[in-house]
């Protein structure tokens, strides 16, 4: 558990990628503003949704003149926490995409959940250009993983895949 609580107008990296092997990746989201860097760990089908809708609030924004480089995950990549729950939005007025992590919400030995734990909290307001290169960058650590099955849809690993469709 984390009671890590941050709120930026605005970052200066603001990045995804995935550590490991396909199959065994750990991914990771990074945000930095200054001095400060955030990691937090995340599963790879959030990074997905996330690179999704931001697409789509990007349709309803101005276009970006220019999508800056994606930045890079670096060490350390000890993680604040583990994600849990995705806030997504934008500001017409800044055309601004604002994005809210919040840590996944902690359990006790039996498997309830623990609601007034402190949680990692994350606040942060993108520009368009931002927000298009980590959809960019998103879609390209996911899609780095393993081939999927064409008739399962499910990862093929490395030795080979048993797909329920085929037997």
């Amino acid at each position: 558990m984390s009671d890590l609580y941050a709120e930026y107008d605005d970052v200066d990296e603001f990045a995804v990628g995935a550590l490991g092997e396909p199959g065994q990746r750990v991914f990771l989201l990074q945000c930095r503003h200054g001095d400060d860097r955030i990691t937090i760990k995340l599963e790879k089908q959030q990074a997905q949704a996330m690179s999704l809708y931001l697409r789509r609030v990007l349709e309803d924004l101005p276009q970006a003149q220019t999508v800056p480089k994606p930045a890079s995950i670096v060490p350390p990549f000890d993680a604040e926490f583990v994600l849990g729950e995705i806030g997504l939005g934008y500001e017409l007025e800044g055309a601004r995409v604002l994005v809210q992590l919040e840590e996944v919400e902690p359990t006790d030995p039996d498997g309830e959940p623990v609601t007034d734990a402190p949680r990692g909290h994350i606040r942060v307001f993108l520009s368009p250009a931002q927000a298009l290169a980590f959809c960019e960058q998103s879609d390209d650590a996911v899609a780095g993983g393993r081939p999927t099955c064409r008739w399962c849809e499910l990862p093929i690993n490395a030795d080979g895949h048993l797909c329920p469709r085929m037997n």
